[in-house]
């Protein structure tokens, strides 16, 4: 930290420190805000989901397993679509 040296540089350094305090409250609150919305039951579920969903696409198909992995991917899509509802419904009950 310098030395002020005259009052002309005392209101810099406190017009300078003021602006440096909003803008570190401005970063809390887009942070908390992003907090609040991930630790949301909604988003948590739909990134949970997300994850399933990318890990079962990662895996490799084998022809002799077309009919089972068709039918696997069949019921994931509908749990998907189930838990969405829920989520919903579940995001609509705790709002009230």
């Amino acid at each position: 930290m310098e030395k002020i040296n005259s009052i002309q540089q005392l209101e810099a350094e406190k017009k300078r420190i003021a602006h440096t305090a909003t803008e570190l409250e401005e970063k809390i609150r887009r942070n908390w805000t992003e907090l609040k919305h991930c630790l949301q039951p909604g988003h948590v579920v739909s990134e949970l989901l997300a994850g399933e969903t990318r890990h079962q696409q990662e895996k490799p198909q084998h022809p002799e397993g077309i009919l089972k992995s068709t039918f696997s991917y069949t019921l994931n899509l509908l749990a998907e679509k189930l838990v969405g509802i829920a989520v919903d419904k579940l995001d609509t009950i705790i709002k009230k």
